[in-house]
């Protein structure tokens, strides 16, 4: 079966189509270990929350995380399995989220 350049031109742009549509806001899939503690989408129960909270404040808490010589939690040694770069991605997309309601706020 022969393709032609139009048909595979016309292919590759479907593709490209379906593939921008689904991917994930950047910083979306390298905060879902965040979740973990800090509760679905930021919004944490036992934990702090971190969602909606400024970018360049959770991106210098981390930042100063992963530089600390002591490691004093969990959060140090996570903040160290990112690059810079990934954490203000990180950081990025948390500031995105809806704040969690404060407590005693039930409708």
């Amino acid at each position: 079966m022969k393709i032609n350049y139009k048909t595979l031109a016309a292919i590759m742009l479907i593709v490209a189509s379906i593939t921008a549509q689904s991917a994930p806001p950047p910083g979306q899939l390298l905060a879902s270990m965040c979740f973990q503690c800090h509760g679905t989408n930021g919004q944490a129960i036992k934990f702090e929350s971190i969602a909606g909270k400024s970018s360049r404040e959770i991106y210098k808490e981390l930042l100063e995380m992963s530089k600390r010589k002591k490691i004093e939690s969990i959060m140090d040694l996570q903040a160290r399995a990112y690059t810079p770069g990934q954490m203000l991605q990180i950081a990025n997309y948390l500031s995105t989220l809806p704040k969690a309601p404060k407590s005693g706020d039930d409708d």
